[in-house]
């Protein structure tokens, strides 16, 4: 495994622990989850803080998913499994594509693809 696509393995276990603090510990906050309703779900009516509340559940089962990625990116890095690595890259590029695809979170989306398209560039090259 090359040492560049470890350094992008190390961002992904970064990029998707910090996502995991955010969505389990952070997401009620208002600076927070005022900020992403709007782009999550723009044509809403509720009250953002209800809605905040209403989707507090998911939000922290999402951040389980995340925080497997972020410890299936350590061991890949860590172990040499390309394998693993693969799967790993592969996962963050459609979870990004499919973020992309469903909100209006492109920066999100591009910060949670763009490194699993270069890793998978690196595996694949």
């Amino acid at each position: 495994m090359s040492s560049t696509l470890v350094i992008i393995l190390w961002i992904i276990a970064a990029l998707h622990a910090l996502f995991y603090i955010g969505e389990a510990f952070l997401w009620k906050r208002p600076a927070l989850s005022q900020a992403l309703l709007p782009k999550i779900n723009p044509g809403s009516r509720l009250d953002r803080a209800a809605e905040a509340r209403a989707l507090d559940v998911l939000f922290v089962n999402q951040a389980v998913y995340n925080l497997m990625i972020a410890l299936g990116a350590v061991w890949a890095a860590t172990s040499g499994a390309v394998t693993l690595a693969t799967f790993i890259c592969l996962f963050v590029l459609v979870a990004g594509l499919t973020l992309a695809l469903t909100s209006k979170l492109r920066i999100g989306a591009v910060i949670q693809a763009l490194p699993g398209l270069i890793g998978l560039v690196l595996i694949l090259g």
